[in-house]
């Protein structure tokens, strides 16, 4: 839990964590699937997507900093977010 904690404390307004079993990751220690919202806002243009895009690759650094793999980047918006957060094992919100 201490990457979700980490992206929480760095801003990011919630973070939701899914255990994996062996049948999510057959091939490996099953362990967490991390995932934060960023809810921007960004303008719609490029410079809003480079933005973003820099603010994923800077958690990226932080997953990695505390013993995490970073898996990518997904853009969607918070509404789908919210739907990733259904069955969830924790869910850390900004405080």
């Amino acid at each position: 839990m201490t990457i979700a904690k980490v992206l929480r404390d760095f801003g990011f307004a919630r973070v939701v964590v899914h255990a994996m079993d062996s049948r999510t990751k057959p091939s490996t220690n099953p362990g967490w699937k991390v995932t934060a919202l960023d809810e921007g806002p960004y303008p719609n243009d490029p410079a809003g997507h480079r933005t973003i895009v820099a603010v994923g690759r800077l958690a990226a650094r932080f997953v990695k900093r505390h013993g995490g793999r970073p898996n990518g980047q997904s853009l969607c918006t918070p509404s789908y977010f919210l739907q990733e957060a259904i069955g969830a094992s924790h869910v850390f919100t900004a405080e």
